[in-house]
């Protein structure tokens, strides 16, 4: 993982982007925690399901337009 990939990740004047888990387990190693590496990938996994689940329900709402349209 470069440099310029973690200062993305951690760039807080971008928008929001979930960073990949091989990044998010980079990170927790650079920063010593590799004991508790099961339990970020565990919390990784939920969020990723969790904004799966809600971009999917989010595509299937009519747009305003076709509410408008109706």
């Amino acid at each position: 993982m470069g440099a310029s990939t973690l200062c993305e990740a951690l760039d807080i004047r971008k928008p929001p982007k979930m960073p990949s888990l091989k990044v998010v387990m980079a990170f927790i190693r650079g920063c010593g925690g590799s004991e508790e590496l099961t339990r970020w990938t565990t919390a990784w996994r939920r969020i990723r399901m969790t904004r799966t689940t809600t971009s999917n329900v989010t595509q299937l709402l009519p747009t305003a337009d076709q509410r408008r349209a109706g």
